[in-house]
């Protein structure tokens, strides 16, 4: 036989604690991580996007603006340098809005009501003087196709005259 002793050994330790779950593999760690990271760059592209449309719809904004302010001009235009006489076909006056060169306006003048004249009746001068309406129209247009449409009512205010020529007494 054999006169040595019988080594003792020790029983192996359970690589996990009696009564823990057993842990998942350590890749989950990688799946995990990249997922992550996954969302936050679609996080990063989505704010990117939003701000590049937000500068566009400023600038969109700001060329409304700038067709609003030209249509603007085009009523102060046709009010300083219009005539204002029915007898007249309609006008149209056109120009660029000053110290801007992309912005443009075409206003026109038109006598409303078929040129007829309408009574103007306020207090004691019914029977003396004579009002014709006219339409002012203009469009102002600016970069990027923005265009703004005004419309101004305007009465111009005459004597009732028999004595001179034209409607209302204007010549």
């Amino acid at each position: 036989m054999d006169d040595r002793l019988p080594i003792a050994t020790r029983p192996k330790a359970a690589r996990y604690p009696t009564g823990s779950r057993r842990r998942p593999a350590q890749g989950f760690v990688l799946v995990l991580a990249l997922i992550l990271l996954l969302v936050l760059t679609t996080l990063a592209i989505s704010g990117s996007l939003s701000s590049s449309v937000g500068f566009v719809s400023a600038g969109n904004s700001q060329f409304q603006s700038n067709a609003f302010q030209a249509a603007e001009a085009g009523i102060t235009s046709a009010m300083v340098g219009g005539a204002f006489d029915p007898t007249i076909p309609p006008q149209v006056l056109a120009g660029a809005v000053p110290n801007s060169p992309n912005d443009n306006y075409s206003a026109s003048i038109v006598p409303a009501l078929g040129g007829a004249a309408q009574p103007a009746a306020w207090g004691n001068s019914v029977g003396q003087f004579v009002v014709y309406d006219f339409d002012v129209q203009s469009t102002g247009t600016s970069s990027r196709g923005s265009t703004a449409v005004h419309t101004q009512g305007v009465q111009v205010l005459s004597p009732a005259s028999q004595t001179t020529t034209g409607p209302g007494g204007l010549h």
